[in-house]
């Protein structure tokens, strides 16, 4: 499970906090929100997995070598900011993304709603 776990971070870190140039945004929104509902509503156990790969993702972005470079540096804040939200275990409590802004420029409180 701890692999999958891992796979399901790296996932979802991916297609929440690629930007615009690289991914249609309508495309991440559609795909986005659906995996962090999925992940918020995953049974205990599932959550443990995923709040440890959160936990293995921080440690190893905080670690820092000999000359002074820690891995912390190639992520944005939100990616961060998320993981944290992992580990901690309130992304679980309401669902919502961390409150750093938007990877995908919605409202974090609800999905994105057709203009239609």
């Amino acid at each position: 499970m701890e692999n999958l776990a891992d796979l399901v971070l790296d996932t979802l870190c991916f297609l929440g906090f690629t930007d615009d140039e690289h991914l249609d945004p309508q495309t991440l929104r559609d795909w986005v929100w659906p995996m962090y509902e999925a992940v918020r509503t995953l049974p205990a156990e599932e959550q443990a997995a995923m709040r440890r790969a959160a936990q293995r993702r921080l440690e190893m972005l905080t670690a820092v070598d000999a000359h002074g470079y820690s891995p912390r540096q190639r992520i944005k804040a939100e990616e961060f900011a998320l993981l944290e939200s992992l580990n901690d275990g309130l992304f679980f409590s309401d669902g919502v993304p961390p409150e750093a802004s938007d990877p995908v420029g919605t409202p974090k409180s609800r999905p994105p709603q057709d203009p239609a």
